[in-house]
């Protein structure tokens, strides 16, 4: 091979190796296109992100039936999928003064259903949500308050001229604006089973004991929280029309009875009734309100050491059954405002909010199912069904 072919295959090489780059730097680019393609197409549904769907441990509900609204916040999921995700229903409501549980599996399920994409969003929150609904909510039917935190204005002042359209009367309005302010917060903490304890800002007093039968009250607050230093903003309204918006500064703290442990309980134990008790607290933030049910405690075991005082919380204990295959069961029948209590024989075991299949202890045939709603207890009523069903070769 002579000097000059050696020159020509270095060459050759050379833009053999400048051609490879080249290929090299528009596949790279190619892909970086496409990449972005994708995720614009992502962030434009709204799904790039995602958002977060969180269990509430405890709510009060007041409609016949309950939706993802009613027991989660919704956070950070584009508004037109959070109307969507927000109606979705999950159960019908307990009789009016009775209790359900809702487990996360059961929401999951009902949110992948409703076509709910479950990889784009993260369902968090507590294990299992307990529902009340009181037998009269003492609510006018044009409040509106928001799960997650952040309140609409709320229409708390009931007159005479406005009474024809609330269904309510003057007699049971806020005659002040401190009552009016002090029904807003109790309206606030009324999912959460507590109540409000307010301090007014002294500079505020002569404003408090505003009254007449031409007021109403539109009461607000800014921030995200209802507790601690609140920024209060209250329209003095008459027939309709503001006249005068007067703001405060209010002290609120959420008086609420939780389940304490009355001694010390040990890691791994089993919770019985005389380890816990029920004591009534204040709290000035809604992160760890604990439990308000001792039958969500007792017959669950301990995660960790418990000292005396605690309040206990969803996350302090785990799962175990509360009724076990073979057991007999109190079981109460709940029809309207009727409860029956009688036994049965629990056919398979249950955790807490579980829905079981029990059979009569009088008539083999007989087949209920009923939600577990404490050691050795199972709750037939509401939107469980109960019915008659013949045992096949059993």
């Amino acid at each position: 091979m002579t000097c000059k072919d050696c020159d020509n295959l270095t060459a050759t090489s050379a833009d053999t190796a400048r051609i490879d780059r080249l290929f090299t730097r528009r596949i790279v680019r190619a892909c970086l296109i496409v990449a972005l393609a994708v995720f614009m197409v992502l962030f434009s549904t709204g799904e790039a992100s995602g958002g977060t769907i969180r269990l509430w441990p405890e709510v009060v509900v007041v409609n016949d039936v309950v939706t993802v609204s009613d027991v989660c916040a919704i956070e950070g999921i584009a508004s037109k999928q959070q109307a969507v995700i927000s109606g979705v229903v999950l159960m019908a409501s307990p009789a009016p003064g009775g209790s359900s549980v809702l487990n996360m599996n059961t929401l999951r399920k009902a949110l992948a259903d409703s076509g709910v994409n479950l990889v784009a969003h993260s369902v968090r929150g507590a294990v299992q949500c307990a529902i009340r609904r009181p037998t009269n909510m003492e609510v006018p039917s044009h409040n509106e308050v928001k799960r997650d935190g952040a309140p609409t204005p709320t229409f708390v002042g009931m007159t005479d001229f406005d009474a024809g359209q609330t269904g309510g009367t003057s007699e049971d309005a806020p005659q002040s604006l401190r009552d009016a302010v002090e029904r807003y917060f109790t309206m606030q903490f009324a999912r959460y089973g507590g109540v409000a304890d307010l301090n007014f800002d002294r500079a505020a007093e002569s404003m408090l004991d505003l009254s007449g039968a031409e007021y109403d009250f539109v009461v607000s607050h800014r921030g995200q929280s209802p507790l601690g230093l609140v920024r209060v903003n209250v329209s003095v309204m008459v027939k309709g029309h503001e006249v005068q918006v007067v703001p405060l500064i209010v002290s609120v703290t959420m008086l609420r009875d939780v389940v304490v442990a009355r001694m010390p309980i040990n890691d791994k134990a089993v919770v019985s009734a005389n380890d816990v008790e029920i004591v009534r607290m204040a709290f000035t933030r809604l992160e760890r309100i604990g439990l308000a049910d001792t039958a969500r405690v007792i017959g669950q075991r301990a995660k960790r050491y418990l000292r005396a005082g605690n309040v206990i919380e969803q996350n302090d204990l785990e799962a175990l059954p509360l009724v076990a295959r073979g057991q007999i069961v109190t079981l109460e029948s709940v029809v309207g405002a009727i409860s029956i209590v009688t036994s049965a024989k629990a056919t398979e075991s249950g955790y807490l909010g579980d829905v079981i299949t029990l059979r009569d202890t009088r008539d083999r045939r007989l087949e209920h199912e009923g939600v577990v709603t404490g050691p050795g207890r199972v709750r037939v009523g509401g939107a469980i069904r109960a019915g008659l069903r013949l045992a096949e070769g059993r």
